[in-house]
């Protein structure tokens, strides 16, 4: 299961078109696959891969398993197809059938199209973590507050214990 890629460089003469090139044959599996399908961040599911387009079918990097274009929902074939614009995120489903968030971008002057995507579920369970942390600071917060009028009520019943205790005091002297 190797993937291969060409490049061929043209050998020009001082004058003239080129009579010959040379063509140079690299292993892509052994870097440029796995520097594409690299993540930033750590990730369980999210990966950038590479795809191409055969007529109504979409390759792999591997061409294993061709899916059409028209699978429902795919994401990589609503974008080919024009249905979602190329780069920003868009919901769908992948070559696998699982919900995904995934951006397609296609490469210049070829079939081929950079997909990045994430599993749904992931984003789901990140979203989830974070929202219990997120509550926790929120029922935190509305504690202090809570705390806080309280004690400014306190600190008001007292000032106003205070007035009352001294005007009381005056009439007491007042009387005696």
């Amino acid at each position: 299961d190797q993937v291969w890629y060409d490049l061929a460089v043209p050998i020009v003469g001082a004058a003239g078109p080129a009579r010959a090139a040379v063509v140079m044959r690299i292993d892509a599996s052994a870097r440029l696959l796995k520097a594409i399908q690299a993540w930033p961040v750590p990730s369980r599911s999210a990966t950038t891969m590479l795809v191409r387009r055969e007529g109504p079918l979409l390759y792999g990097p591997y061409a294993k398993k061709p899916v059409q274009l028209t699978t429902p929902d795919l994401v990589v074939g609503r974008a080919i197809l024009g249905e979602i614009p190329f780069g920003p995120a868009a919901r769908g489903r992948d070559s696998r059938g699982v919900d995904v968030l995934a951006s397609v971008m296609p490469v210049p002057d070829s079939d081929w199209f950079v997909v990045a995507r994430i599993d749904q579920a992931e984003i789901d369970a990140l979203v989830l973590s974070h929202s219990a942390w997120i509550a926790a600071a929120a029922l935190l917060l509305m504690a202090g507050l809570f705390a806080v009028a309280v004690l400014r009520r306190e600190r008001r019943a007292l000032a106003a214990a205070q007035d009352t205790h001294r005007l009381q005091a005056e009439r007491l002297r007042a009387l005696g």
